[in-house]
């Protein structure tokens, strides 16, 4: 048996891949799509399809991400999807590829910091059992391929203190950055920045380190242009959507909730080591506290939390490594801590990602059922798992896709289903017709393009009673409302 202080540095990496493969495998195609997965898994077929530089979804073109994901993605998908794996894997094994690439960086970034190949190692381990990096990893998001162009973004700032030419190196992985998920890049000029300044403040001037900080305005600047006229393309939106907009308590308590559920045991433990040991790292400390943005922004959105993941890590290691004098040990009781540290926030992180199963099922099993069907019409709240699972299954199977209807009625009475359902052309108020790019807007109404004149099936999703007259052929309570099918064939 190895002892820890034997270990070599291939060794190391080698226990890095294992665990972390043995970790996110095992939950990879436990849980459906859900929510935004649901959507991206379809605008990855439609970049497999007609590859634009203004993503679509059901074939508008939509300004909520840059492409870059989805381009990466697609390719991905289309060699995966032949192979006889769940439908889930299919589109989330890309994620699992780039957060493997991200556990790497973690080690990497600290070996350079500390200058201590084993207290690296260690931080790495408690990145690894912070479930937070397990689930998003484990999902469709744009999260994890953005923390490669991140971490690296980081780690290539780090060299450029030794070799300045790797500052446009970083320059160029916040520019790639940008295009994965906008706002986020901002996290490697900003860290890099105190990083310089901590090494070398006259650095801070040097031609190169100034040339590579141009990359985040430019790419703002070229993503705007090449939106051009759809609805959200400007930073500012963003900005107010995700940050201004969401000022308040409860928000603020929403965003703490699942990721401190997530990793409750090392977000807790992070926060006494950055009380004893913020003055250790202008660098650690700057990217620490960056988790201000998510705490504000994130409402129920775990995910966001993830690039402020390794600066977590090593604040939680730190309280358990150093003595009361600040002297690093590896006793009895820091290994007791860590380990038990660690299965704890394993094991709480699956209860909570358990928790999701239950909630996005029944969406999954109405979508499988509709797939194949035709001249199909889902109408009612929005259960993107419903058509999400209906299209992919049939574009695995048949490589394509059949033509549906579907209407989201959000917030509204029994009654507004009903002309709906007689015709699906009906002129009504607040409708939204083909673009789904304001389709989450209040009071919104939104109808999808179709060519079907009349329909066969009938799927309502719903807390009201609505029955159209049809056989009732599915009954299931899904995510908040109750999903029925009805064949309408006479």
């Amino acid at each position: 048996m190895l002892k820890f202080d034997s270990l070599s540095r291939p060794q190391m990496l080698l226990i890095i891949v294992a665990i972390y493969l043995v970790t996110h495998l095992a939950v990879l195609t436990y849980l459906p799509f859900i929510t935004d997965e649901c959507v991206y898994t379809i605008m990855i077929e439609e970049q497999i399809e007609h590859p634009t530089t203004v993503l679509t979804f059901l074939g508008y073109p939509v300004s909520w991400k840059p492409p870059m994901m989805f381009w990466t993605y697609s390719l991905f998908a289309e060699v995966l999807r032949g192979l006889p794996i769940p439908i889930e894997a299919v589109y989330r094994l890309p994620g699992t590829v780039f957060g493997l690439a991200n556990a790497l960086l973690v080690f990497l970034i600290f070996e350079r910091l500390m200058k201590d190949t084993r207290a690296a190692f260690l931080v790495s381990m408690v990145y690894l059992t912070s479930f937070l990096p397990i689930h998003v990893d484990s999902n469709v998001l744009t999260d994890t391929m953005c923390g490669t162009a991140i971490f690296a973004g980081i780690l290539a700032y780090m060299h450029g203190t030794a070799d300045r030419r790797m500052f446009i190196l970083g320059g160029v992985l916040t520019f790639i950055a940008y295009f994965i998920k906008n706002i986020n890049a901002a996290t490697v000029p900003v860290v890099a920045a105190a990083l310089v300044f901590e090494k070398d403040r006259k650095m801070l001037l040097d031609p190169w380190f100034l040339v590579s900080l141009v990359a985040f305005p430019l790419a703002t600047y070229l993503f705007n242009a090449n939106l051009g006229e759809v609805a959200g393309a400007d930073i500012a939106f963003i900005t107010q959507q995700t940050l201004l907009n969401n000022l308040d308590l409860i928000r603020v308590m929403s965003s703490i909730f699942y990721v401190f559920l997530m990793v409750v045991t090392w977000f807790t433990v992070s926060l006494f080591g950055f009380w004893k040991n913020w003055n250790r790292s202008l660098m650690m400390t700057v990217w620490y506290c960056l988790a201000i943005f998510p705490l504000f922004g994130g409402t129920f959105m775990p995910a966001y939390f993830y690039p402020v993941m390794p600066a977590m890590a090593y604040f939680a290691f730190q309280f358990i490594y150093r003595d009361v004098d600040g002297k690093p040990r590896t006793d009895t009781l820091f290994w007791f801590a860590m380990v038990s540290m660690a299965i704890a926030c394993l094991a709480l992180g699956a209860v909570v990602h358990t928790m999701f199963y239950g909630v996005y099922v029944e969406d999954k099993n109405a979508g499988e059922f509709l797939a194949g069907k035709g001249n199909v019409l889902i109408v009612g709240d929005y259960a993107p798992g419903i058509f999400s699972y209906k299209m992919l299954e049939e574009k695995r199977a048949t490589g394509r896709w059949l033509d549906y209807g579907l209407i989201l009625l959000p917030n509204t009475s029994a009654e507004l289903y009903w002309p709906f359902i007689k015709n699906y052309s009906a002129e009504y108020a607040d409708v939204m017709d083909g673009s789904f790019n304001a389709a989450f807007a209040e009071n919104l109404i939104y109808r999808k393009d179709t060519n079907i004149t009349a329909f066969d099936y009938v799927c309502v999703i719903s807390n009201r009673t609505v029955n159209p007259g049809g056989k009732l052929v599915y009954s299931r309570l899904g995510n908040q409302s109750s999903i029925q099918i009805f064949d309408m064939r006479k």
